[in-house]
C-alpha cells in the first residue's frame, strides 16, 4: 500500500516562497514529486497539509 503525503519545502532565502511536493511511499521507498506551486510559508498548514486560505482575493498571489 502507498501513502501520498503534500509538504513544503521552505525556500532557503528568507521571506521567499517555497515549493510544495508530493512524498510518495511504497515497499519502504520513499520518492518526491516536485510540483511548480510556490506557496509562503505563513499560508501553509503542515499538520493538516493544506493551504490556510484567510481572504478569498489570496489566490491571485501564487504563480504556476
Amino acid at each position: 500500500m502507498a501513502t501520498v503525503k503534500v509538504k513544503l519545502r521552505p525556500s532557503s532565502v528568507e521571506g521567499k516562497a517555497g515549493v510544495i511536493y508530493y512524498q510518495i511511499s511504497h515497499n519502504r521507498k520513499t520518492q518526491q514529486i516536485t510540483t511548480k506551486l510556490r506557496v509562503c510559508p505563513s499560508d501553509w498548514d503542515a499538520d493538516e497539509e493544506k493551504l490556510v486560505r484567510e481572504a478569498p482575493n489570496r489566490a491571485s498571489d501564487y504563480r504556476l
